[in-house]
């Protein structure tokens, strides 16, 4: 498994690279996406 993530920066080639690894079904996790749900989970008292 691959780690991935950005600021706001690094975004489209973040996006790029997912979208790179998702045509090769190469397994990754997007960090930038888990600490969002993370932070709506919070938010929303999940």
């Amino acid at each position: 498994m691959i780690s991935i993530g950005c600021d706001h920066g690094g975004y489209e080639l973040k996006e790029i690279i997912r979208k790179s690894l998702e045509e090769k079904g190469i397994e990754y996790r997007d960090y930038l996406l888990w600490y969002m749900n993370l932070i709506n989970t919070s938010h929303n008292g999940g």
